[in-house]
């Protein structure tokens, strides 16, 4: 669960609970059964940045996997791009709505409608470069991003192994990986 400061979509959070953003840690709760806003932009440096500076980049990833998210973030960190990760689909399009990205990331097993993310993503914003990656086992659900419009689908290893260079090309360094 993300705490009230750190989601930019309506949910309702089942209990006490620690929030698993960016290991914010901060409880959070159901207050009287009721939706919680939260608002993920509060992870995002201003645009003045914390030096004055503003980000390079910015990447919005669909990950569910907590060690992948922190690979995401390092690797983001290190080219001075600004990463935000959601849990859920409906948290990308969410965040699109009312914040620019220069590349959404998408893990194809983060969710069962990750692909169909992937096409409504396409089609609202078709500037957008999409990159998704999931199981190399998988073939019929990597082919399913490829069909829906995703500029590049790759096995996760290969995600793993070339993040630095993705990253540097959100902050205009070119593409190094060769391709789709």
């Amino acid at each position: 669960m993300e705490c009230a400061k750190h989601v930019s979509l309506w949910t309702v959070l089942d209990g006490d609970d620690e929030c698993s953003f960016g290991g914010c840690g901060e409880v959070t709760g159901v207050v009287d059964s009721q939706r919680m806003k939260h608002d993920i932009t509060d992870h995002l440096p201003s645009e003045e940045g914390d030096a004055g500076d503003s980000p390079a980049g910015r990447v919005l990833a669909l990950v569910a996997d907590l060690m992948f998210d922190s690979k995401i973030r390092s690797a983001a960190k290190n080219r001075g791009v600004a990463a935000v990760t959601v849990r859920a689909p409906t948290g990308l399009t969410s965040f699109l709505e009312k914040n620019p990205v220069d590349l959404v990331i998408v893990d194809l097993d983060a969710h069962s409608e990750a692909v169909q993310a992937v096409s409504a993503i396409r089609l609202r914003w078709p500037s957008i470069p999409v990159l998704a990656f999931g199981s190399h086992v998988n073939e019929p659900l990597l082919q399913g991003a490829r069909d829906a419009g995703a500029a590049r689908v790759w096995p996760r290893s290969r995600l793993s192994a070339s993040l630095d260079a993705v990253m540097g090309e959100v902050v205009g360094e070119g593409r190094r990986d060769g391709g789709t």
